[in-house]
């Protein structure tokens, strides 16, 4: 099994990066875990999310960064650990918790980004290392559009 490591991460995300990471982490729970999923066809669905996995994914120096090898490492990671994990728990938590920052910044225009602490986890494997949001975060500041960052929430 990979080594993995867990920690707050702040993130800095628009609307667009917000929906796509909800949407990546949805499709990695709806798709990855124990549904015998192929390699070809859940790097089809996660091409709408490049925007994504270029915050949840680093390959390791001299590997070029595919949709494919991203597809491939998450269904590796998923099938050593198996459905009903406490991983799987946490992507499908983390993937609601994401709808909400996107619903948030929809309903809220006068904001443009949002700065929120998430809880991450992160595997480090042979070709680098891929994380998952895990579950509820918290704001910590939010940008006017066209002014500055309001930080007391």
């Amino acid at each position: 099994m990979a080594e993995f490591r867990e920690y707050p991460q702040t993130l800095e995300l628009n609307l667009n990066e917000a929906y796509a990471l909800m949407g990546a982490q949805r499709t990695i729970y709806l798709e990855g875990f124990g549904k015998n999923t192929n390699a070809s066809s859940f790097s089809s669905k996660l091409s709408d999310s490049s925007t994504a996995m270029g915050i949840l994914f680093s390959v390791a120096s001299g590997t070029i960064a595919t949709i494919g090898g991203w597809a491939a490492t998450i269904l590796g990671l998923a099938g050593g650990l198996g459905s009903g994990t406490t991983l799987e728990r946490q992507v499908k938590d983390g993937s609601f918790y994401m709808s909400g920052v996107a619903e948030y910044l929809r309903n809220n225009t006068q904001y443009d980004r949002i700065r929120v602490e998430v809880p991450m986890v992160e595997y480090n494997t042979s070709g680098g290392y891929v994380r998952f949001i895990t579950g509820e975060g918290r704001t910590t500041g939010l940008h006017y559009r066209g002014g500055s960052w309001s930080t007391d929430q």
